[in-house]
């Protein structure tokens, strides 16, 4: 494989490329539908035509005063225990349900089992398995709330976030070997818990990378 691109959206495409737009495969019901979108979504980098719709629409500077009222009443407003508000913008909300779809996917059984066959038999399990090997093996820190770090220095919080990311990426290679060894059945609550948090932790890997 020669990819020169950033990981994450590697990643998603060559799930997306062996599974739904896999010319043989049919979509045909909600769930499916939306998993698609996801990783269209994270393929062309957080972005898609729904985003960009949403940016153009509601964001633009040069909007008509009346466009403007419907985007300001277009948000989710949240009104907590402390009685401090939250909104976010309709943009906010597509952009926050793609990230918590991927962990909803990532964590699906179902997901698996409709594809169990391309994952087992057209090897995707095994070529998703190497993605995230090469990609340990380039040793990237993976801790991202320290902005400034010392290596001469001990730093517990980074050591302990980034061997964490690291545990989390690994437990997700034996969700991997799991389907390719046809075990799916005996691991459903291991897929779900490693897959779901896969899933909230891919989106960060914004390494560009030639794999």
């Amino acid at each position: 494989m020669n990819n020169n691109d950033i990981f994450y959206k590697i990643f998603c495409k060559t799930l997306l490329d062996k599974t739904y737009n896999n010319e043989n495969y049919v979509c045909d019901d909600v769930t499916n539908s939306i998993y698609k979108i996801v990783l269209t979504y994270f393929a062309n980098g957080k972005t898609d035509s729904t985003s960009k719709t949403l940016n153009l629409v509601l964001n633009n500077r040069f909007t008509h005063e009346s466009i403007q009222s419907i985007s300001s009443m277009c948000s989710c407003i949240k009104t907590s225990n402390s009685s401090s508000i939250n909104s976010q913008s309709c943009v906010d909300i597509y952009n926050s349900s793609m990230l918590e779809y991927l962990k909803i996917l990532l964590g699906d059984i179902n997901f698996y089992c409709e594809f169990k066959e391309v994952f087992i038999n057209d090897g995707l399990a095994e070529k998703l398995i190497s993605l995230l090997e090469d990609f340990l093996n380039k040793n990237y820190s993976l801790s991202f709330n320290n902005t400034i770090y010392c290596r001469c220095c001990q730093n517990s919080n980074y050591d302990n976030e980034h061997y964490n990311n690291v545990k989390i990426i690994n437990s997700y290679i034996n969700v991997l070997n799991y389907i390719k060894n046809d075990d799916i059945c005996n691991n459903v609550n291991k897929i779900k818990i490693y897959g779901s948090e896969f899933g909230n932790l891919l989106p960060k890997l914004e390494f560009f990378i030639n794999i």
